[in-house]
C-alpha cells in the first residue's frame, strides 16, 4: 500500500549555534522516527543540516543553490517545525518561516530565548519546549485526519 508522505521541515538558527543547529534536530528525527507511527502516512523528517554545512561547504554549493533547496523542501512539506530560540539573530528562519506562511504550510514553534517577535506570532501554536510542539503535531495534524 502507497503510503502519503507526511513531510516536517525543522527551521531554526543554525549559523549562530554551537552544533551549527544539529543537537535538537537529531532528537525531533528520533522521536518522529521511532516513537510516533501512522497508519495513513510515512513520516519523513527534513533536516536542512543534513544537506549542507557552514563549516565544510562544498567549492560547486552557492548560497542560491542552498536556499533554493530549502525552500522547495518547506514548499512540499505538510508542516513546520521551528525552534524558536536565537531566532532574533537568524536571517535565514525569518525568511523560512515567510516563505512556508506564503505557501500555506502551518508553523509550529517551540522555544522562549531570543525570540523575533514576527516569527513568533507567525506560528498557528506556540509551545515552551520541543516536546510539547512535537505531540501537538502528532496529535492534530497526524493522528486525527
Amino acid at each position: 500500500r502507497f503510503m502519503e508522505r507526511f513531510n516536517i521541515y525543522l527551521a531554526g538558527s543554525c549559523k549562530n549555534e554551537i552544533d551549527e543547529g544539529k543537537g535538537w534536530r537529531e532528537k525531533v528525527a528520533t522521536i518522529f522516527n521511532n516513537h510516533i507511527e501512522s497508519k495513513d502516512y510515512k513520516i519523513v523528517v527534513i533536516d536542512p543540516t543534513k544537506y549542507f554545512s557552514y563549516a565544510d561547504r562544498k567549492d560547486h554549493e552557492t548560497d542560491k543553490q542552498i536556499m533554493e533547496f530549502y525552500l522547495d523542501q518547506i514548499r512540499h512539506s505538510r508542516i513546520v517545525l521551528v525552534n524558536l530560540n536565537n531566532s532574533t539573530v537568524s536571517v535565514g528562519t525569518g525568511m523560512e518561516i515567510m516563505y512556508a506562511r506564503c505557501h500555506d504550510v502551518p508553523i509550529i514553534g517551540f522555544g522562549d530565548s531570543e525570540v523575533y517577535p514576527w516569527i513568533d506570532i507567525s506560528c498557528q501554536k506556540t509551545s515552551k519546549s520541543m516536546l510539547e510542539a512535537i505531540n501537538y503535531i502528532s496529535e492534530y495534524y497526524i493522528e486525527r485526519r
